[in-house]
């Protein structure tokens, strides 16, 4: 999933803080249970599995149409280490 965000994020017009969160406490914060956990603008946009490059753009352009800007102030993933390398 990183991989994928990175990917996304290197798209013209799209800046974003990347930040991978692997500790127990900080996951429950958003009472997700479920990795990996992939958040947007502090809105949960998937868990469970790997979204496709296409479906992370669409989210990143949904907050963009929210806050009328291209900027993200944040896309979060949680569990990277809990993944066995499936992100």
């Amino acid at each position: 999933m990183i991989s994928r965000i990175e990917e996304a994020t290197n798209m013209p017009g799209v800046e974003a803080t990347i930040e991978i969160i692997d500790s127990m406490d900080e996951i429950l914060t958003y009472h997700t249970w479920i990795l990996p956990t992939l958040v947007v603008n502090k809105n949960m946009v998937a868990r469970g599995y790997v979204p496709s490059l296409q479906q992370i753009l669409n989210h990143i352009n949904g907050a963009h149409s929210i806050t009328n800007d291209n900027t993200i102030e944040k896309i979060t993933v949680f569990g990277k280490s809990s993944c066995n390398g499936i992100i």
